[in-house]
């Protein structure tokens, strides 16, 4: 399941974000990104070309479950916290998997999201360890989740380890 140029899309995800912390840390990386009038759209695509060939290079990184717990915004709307007890609850029981779908089929339904890929083969490629790492940003000390909740919840559930890649403030000055 791991893409190749899945960079792109993470980089898009980056500028797509609502917590201020990074849209803070947005504004402050060394490329014009532009206005969001769509006259400069062809800016932000660029950057996001740009940005996503590194963030396809970086390294993985093992992020531990109780490192998982701990992120800024694993929780990205208030009835999230129903989703992670329900998840923890279920680690380590035979039933982990069943619970796990049926938790994230509930919280696609209150996000009113349709989902891209299978939760089975999510937890599956979780547990095998060849899922695409989840997308992090560290910055002032804080991590936060830019994409892959979904794969953070599997490794939860299935009460396993799970590799990720890490952004940061030195992530692309290599690219002024």
């Amino acid at each position: 399941m791991i893409d190749e140029e899945v960079g792109y899309f993470y980089a898009y995800e980056l500028f797509g974000q609502r917590d201020p912390e990074i849209m803070k840390f947005v504004e402050n990386l060394p490329f014009d990104t532009g206005t969001d009038n769509p006259m400069d759209n062809h800016k932000r695509d660029f950057v996001c070309k740009v940005m996503g060939r590194i963030i396809d290079n970086l390294s993985v990184q093992n992020l531990k479950i109780s490192e998982i717990k701990r992120l800024n915004n694993l929780l990205n709307l208030p009835e999230d916290e129903y989703t992670l007890k329900e998840v923890e609850e279920a680690s380590g029981t035979e039933d982990y998997r069943n619970t796990f779908v049926k938790s994230m089929l509930k919280r696609d339904k209150r996000h009113m999201r349709e989902r891209e890929f299978d939760l089975e083969e999510i937890i599956d490629s979780v547990i095998n360890g060849d899922c695409e790492p989840p997308m992090l940003l560290t910055t002032e000390g804080k991590t936060f989740v830019i994409d892959g909740r979904t794969r953070l919840y599997a490794a939860i559930a299935a009460n396993t380890d799970i590799n990720v890649r890490v952004i940061d403030s030195e992530t692309f000055k290599e690219a002024m």
